[in-house]
């Protein structure tokens, strides 16, 4: 990996309005991944999932607008979400 490393984003269109959604830094994640725990050290997946689109959408997201979204148009953004978060990413193999 070299040393600049650019974040991975995308675009979706969804019922007429773009959405540009970004990958978190490390940071963020363990930000959101903190504010998701309980008390009994289990995070709560549902409001991990807000919280990561509270940071990396944009037009950004307030807790109100993202409790507004028809429930399919959340699906479509928290899919891709999930896809530039979790899904593995090919790496190249070096040369020693």
């Amino acid at each position: 990996m070299s040393a600049a490393v650019t974040s991975e984003s995308k675009k979706i269109k969804v019922r007429g309005t773009e959405y540009t959604i970004r990958e978190l830094t490390a940071g963020e994640y363990d930000e959101c991944i903190r504010n998701a725990t309980n008390g009994e050290d289990e995070v709560d997946t549902v409001l991990l999932a807000k919280l990561m689109a509270l940071k990396c959408v944009n037009p950004s997201l307030t807790d109100k607008s993202l409790s507004e979204l028809p429930f399919r148009v959340w699906r479509a953004i928290n899919r891709t979400i999930n896809e530039i978060h979790y899904v593995p990413e090919e790496t190249e193999e070096g040369n020693d």
